[in-house]
């Protein structure tokens, strides 16, 4: 029998992966903020900031309930050529520890897309 406690353990609709690649959120009217992906499944993304200035900063970090776009730009393959995961999402958790903030965000969409190579170098410059 389980107890009440291993019922509401675990809420996650979706099985998560260890996903650890360079990303961008996207804020209307603001600057993009860097990061990168610690997990990720169809139905949301944990993402540590990685742009320490802003971490110190709780203004210029997005707030629970936030709407956000995620840019994930993805290895280049050979056949396949530049793509990136793109997805509209909502921030459901902010947590701000140790002077790193990590955030888990809901999909509202996600699809790859083809990254055209005149956005290709801005996509995947490197994060610092």
């Amino acid at each position: 029998m389980y107890s009440q406690i291993s019922l509401h353990m675990n809420k996650r609709e979706r099985v998560r992966f260890q996903v650890n690649l360079k990303c961008r959120l996207q804020r209307p009217g603001t600057e993009d903020i860097e990061g990168e992906t610690l997990n990720m499944s169809r139905s949301g993304a944990l993402i540590k900031l990685t742009d320490t200035s802003r971490n110190g900063n709780a203004d210029c970090l997005p707030n629970t309930g936030e709407a956000l776009k995620l840019v994930v730009p993805l290895p280049v393959h050979s056949f396949f050529g530049p793509r990136c995961i793109w997805g509209e999402a909502i921030a459901v958790r902010r947590c701000n520890s140790g002077g790193e903030c990590t955030l888990a965000l809901r999909f509202e969409q996600v699809e790859i897309r083809r990254v055209e190579d005149s956005t290709a170098s801005a996509i995947s410059a490197p994060v610092m």
